[in-house]
């Protein structure tokens, strides 16, 4: 999991067709400053009047990154 003062850097944002009521599913790939990736899902329902939309919070799952030794 992530680490509070972490930063993120977001890629790969994808936005589903919005449903009857507006809300659209994202997902996208967010990467630590470390190198660490998480592929990640959100639910953005737009605002209403003057309210912003708002986000689900995030589920995040790491993404498996495997290194071939070249060592021989």
């Amino acid at each position: 999991s992530l680490a509070s003062p972490d930063e993120l850097t977001i890629t790969n944002v994808k936005a589903d067709k919005a449903d009857s009521l507006g809300a659209q599913n994202l997902t996208y790939t967010a990467t630590t400053t470390k190198g660490r990736r998480f592929d990640c899902t959100s639910r953005m329902m737009p605002g209403l009047l003057t309210s912003p939309p708002t986000l689900t919070t995030p589920s995040c799952t790491p993404v498996q990154v495997h290194s071939i030794d070249k060592k021989k």
